[in-house]
């Protein structure tokens, strides 16, 4: 297990930890307009730019096997058909990039969905 690796990944399940929450207050604004909710999607929006910006700061791990639970973690982020529904296209993308590139190699796991 390569410790380098395996911070990065633990930095990401840091940097995502609010993903849930984003995803439940996407969710709560989807049903209708309210007074106030197009306040609170810019402060979404706001929050998935702190996120990228906190994934942008971590440095590419090397690939080494095998996987370990935080790299599992790392890669289950984005998975969920609530994720996939909510979050929009260009920052659900942008996202994965940034996964991608912090950990090449990560296997996106489809059996595991996100709770929320």
């Amino acid at each position: 297990m390569d410790d380098t690796r395996k911070h990065a990944a633990q930095r990401i399940n840091s940097a995502m930890s609010r993903i849930p929450l984003l995803i439940e207050i996407l969710d709560e604004l989807d049903g209708g307009v309210s007074p106030g909710d197009e306040d609170i999607r810019q402060g979404v929006h706001l929050a998935f730019a702190s996120i990228f910006q906190c994934l942008e700061g971590i440095r590419a791990a090397p690939l080494v096997n095998p996987e370990t639970e935080a790299e599992g973690v790392a890669s289950e982020w984005l998975i969920g058909e609530q994720a996939k529904r909510l979050i929009p296209s260009e920052i659900m993308k942008g996202l994965s990039q940034e996964i991608s590139r912090i950990l090449p190699g990560i296997k996106e796991r489809s059996d595991v969905r996100l709770k929320v």
